[in-house]
């Protein structure tokens, strides 16, 4: 991972060189919010304890919108695929319902443990520091909080430092502007205590987007992802090597295989027989249009073939459609299968699960080099909970290779390989890849 100072001076350099979309992200939420809170419900004598609740409340159900939006702006940026304003909003609408409820079980966690020793409060808010851009930037099918827990393990220093540090540039700024913002306003508009308020807080709600910067940045670091600028990608020159100007052509669909099997990924078919039943299934522009993406998810999927038979294209891919929990033991099918991306080198035994329609529960057990392991698995209706396979992997993990994963929309594809091939995969898809664990 970057260092810590690398990742802080790359947060901060993004987050002002777009400043001017920070405000168009932040204002058109935040000012009217803001207005209403403080100059209808706001008592200037009242004591700190109920300013604080009802401002972790106006920030939980409100502003709380804006967090997928400025994520998914971010992204974009850093990935080189900016996202039109329109697809920010419905981003935002579909992931706020979740960004509520799940910010109100991290921030009761977090104010029991600060409550309690001050310390676990402290550890519990940088494990799930994350939560947020898992909702933001991953499907519905999984815990964003068991997520951000598994992805920020090992990386607890960082991630508190880079928000310590953040806080201080942020409060301190406020702290300097408070006393002269109310003088002034006092002077010229004695009495509009409402109006200093209000631009206090549009500053810190500003400001705060910066934490989300830094947690983008660590998000992307930590799971593998490749950030790129759109300038960078253009600045790149003929004499790169072949590898890493993958992503910048779209290549044709031969090219793509080709470019696959050199990383190491296998076909079942022989090349034109391969080709006939891809183009079958999408014309060749899809596939440059997306190119390697849409060619891993139909080769590791199920499909069926001209003659009624199963046909699967790569053994070496597993790719399906998360909404896809339609009876009780897919989790042993679908696990099954994971493992079997390792051809031989991940094993697990005795592996079993059962989905309890009526019930609502799921669980899945398996046996890994003697040891029984019991997970639980979330259940919501016909969404698989993908969660498991980030944990099956970190129970398995050997030296030298990683399960790793993409996802588009409710769409998982996923392979078994050496971090090397992991960087051909980005480069070649954009960063759309990660490793589990």
């Amino acid at each position: 991972m970057k260092t810590f100072k690398s990742l802080l001076s790359d947060s901060l350099k993004l987050y002002f060189k777009h400043f001017p979309a920070v405000l168009l992200l932040v204002l058109p939420v935040a000012l009217p919010v803001e207005w209403i809170k403080n100059y209808f419900f706001v008592d200037p004598y009242e004591s700190f304890w109920t300013t604080m609740r009802r401002d972790g409340l106006v920030e939980l159900l409100f502003l709380s919108f804006i967090t997928p939006a400025a994520l998914l702006y971010f992204h974009g940026k850093m990935t080189g695929e900016p996202v039109p304003a329109s697809r920010l909003i419905g981003h935002a609408i579909r992931k706020w319902p979740r960004i509520i409820v799940y910010n109100f079980a991290k921030n009761v966690g977090i104010a029991a443990g600060l409550i309690l020793l001050v310390i676990p409060g402290i550890l519990l808010y940088g494990r799930l520091f994350l939560a947020d851009t898992v909702i933001a930037l991953e499907p519905r099918g999984q815990n964003p909080l068991t997520r951000s827990l598994i992805i920020t393990k090992g990386n607890l220093i960082p991630i508190l430092a880079g928000a310590a540090v953040i806080f201080v540039l942020v409060e301190l700024p406020t702290w300097l502007l408070t006393f002269p913002a109310y003088l002034l306003i006092e002077l010229f508009q004695p009495g509009t205590y409402w109006l200093g308020d209000t631009l206090i807080d549009l500053w810190v709600d500003v400001t705060n987007v910066l934490f989300l910067v830094f947690g983008l940045q660590l998000y992307m670091r930590i799971t593998g992802s490749k950030a790129r600028e759109p300038e960078h990608a253009a600045a790149r020159s003929e004499d790169s090597p072949a590898d890493a100007r993958v992503a910048q052509a779209a290549p044709s669909l031969e090219a793509q295989v080709r470019e696959l099997k050199a990383m190491g990924v296998t076909f079942n078919l022989p090349d034109d027989v391969l080709i006939g039943k891809l183009t079958a299934q999408f014309e060749p522009q899809r596939y440059e249009k997306q190119p390697y993406t849409l060619l891993l998810d139909v080769a590791g999927s199920d499909l069926v073939d001209e003659d009624g038979s199963v046909l699967r294209m790569s053994d070496d891919v597993l790719s399906f459609d998360i909404e896809c929990v339609d009876e009780p033991d897919i989790y042993t099918k679908m696990v099954r299968r994971f493992v079997q991306l390792s051809r031989g080198e991940v094993r697990i035994d005795e592996l079993e699960s059962d989905v309890d329609f009526e019930a609502g529960k799921a669980w899945l057990s398996f046996t890994h080099e003697g040891e029984r392991h019991e997970l639980d698995v979330k259940f919501e209706d016909d969404w698989f909970d993908v969660s498991v396979f980030d944990r099956l992997a970190a129970i398995v993990k050997k030296p030298g290779k990683d399960f790793v994963c993409s996802m588009d929309g409710q769409t998982i594809t996923m392979l078994y390989c050496a971090p090397e091939t992991l960087r051909k995969l980005n480069l070649a898809t954009r960063g759309r890849f990660r490793a589990m664990a």
